[in-house]
């Protein structure tokens, strides 16, 4: 047993390659300590700590400043707190951060999230900082680690994807989740009606206002997937409270169903003639490679009567594989 077991320690000029700080904290380390490497190089002082061990951390401060210093002390402790958690927690187990919402919102500092991501246990966040300039940062902090940043705020939801966010973890996907994902997955190759769907999703993202979380179970109920919509945190009558809402929920179903069927004729229409007439066993007869009416009459074919491809290109065209 170390003679410094269960001690914090924070030591100052430590981050260099040599001298008595960095002699130091080694010491203190061996001998059982935690210890806090304090430098203006946040780098350095994250280097040093981490050839320390991972129950040490390297935070940026300006050690000619005695308040800085104090703080920065401080949010070592917090910090260092995390580890006898995760010693407890079995080790191949994933674990994911959720920050404290709006309207407290609760948000990591910088150094907390670094200690997270490299601590090598956690695979997301679900940033609720509501700031794309936020989400930009901490994407850029977890370049090159399995660690994802999830923004949870729709109003930002397509940017903060296009900026590096792996996807959307806000309380809407409870409507929507297909038109999230196909926004992540999909929307860069179809920039325009992306833009169209993350302008829908903004809209009728406003109705969270209206007795959220109730609102979304009023909305399972009728899909069938929830028979209840009672909430600990919401006591009052929803409908009486909000006398529109349900012309709001029909508003957000209809728009729903309305740019899933786009963001459907949108996929097929992007796609060559030549791969939608392979899937069907045909090939082009001739040298024609354009995009031509005919792939959204087939279409229509298929949906109202299920009709071969010759009823919607002329047979000159296309001739039958095989």
């Amino acid at each position: 047993m170390g003679l410094l077991n269960g001690r914090f320690a924070a030591i100052t000029g430590a981050a260099g390659p040599r001298g008595l700080g960095r002699a130091m904290a080694q010491i203190f380390a061996e001998h059982g300590a935690t210890v806090a490497i304090l430098d203006l190089n946040a780098a350095e002082a994250q280097a040093v700590a981490a050839e320390l061990g991972p129950d040490h951390v390297g935070l940026a401060c300006d050690v000619t400043d005695k308040a800085a210093i104090e703080q920065k002390v401080k949010k070592a402790a917090d910090i260092l707190q995390l580890t006898p958690l995760l010693d407890r927690l079995p080790k191949e187990m994933p674990l994911g951060l959720y920050e404290c919402p709006a309207p407290y919102r609760r948000l990591l500092s910088d150094d907390e999230l670094r200690l997270c991501i490299d601590s090598g246990r956690f695979v997301m966040l679900k940033d609720v900082s509501c700031d794309l300039a936020t989400v930009k940062r901490r994407v850029a902090m977890t370049a090159g680690t399995p660690f994802a940043i999830l923004n949870a705020n729709a109003a930002i939801a397509y940017d903060a994807m296009k900026a590096g966010s792996r996807g959307f973890n806000g309380v809407f996907t409870n409507f929507h989740p297909d038109l999230y994902k196909w926004l992540y997955t999909s929307g860069e190759k179809h920039p325009q009606l992306a833009d169209e769907v993350a302008t829908f999703l903004v809209m009728a993202a406003l109705s969270e206002a209206f007795g959220y979380p109730v609102l979304a179970k009023i909305y399972h109920q009728r899909i069938g997937t929830f028979k209840s919509i009672r909430s600990r945190t919401i006591t009052f009558d929803v409908r009486e409270r909000f006398w529109a809402l349900d012309a709001i929920l029909d508003k957000v179903a209809a728009g729903t169903e309305a740019m899933r069927a786009k963001v459907a004729a949108g996929e097929v229409h992007g796609r060559t003639e030549e791969a939608l007439l392979a899937s069907l066993g045909y090939q082009w007869d001739l040298a024609a490679r354009q995009i031509n009416a005919h792939v959204l009459e087939y279409i229509a074919h298929v949906r109202d009567g299920g009709k071969t491809a010759e009823d919607a290109w002329p047979p000159s065209l296309i001739r039958k594989v095989g």
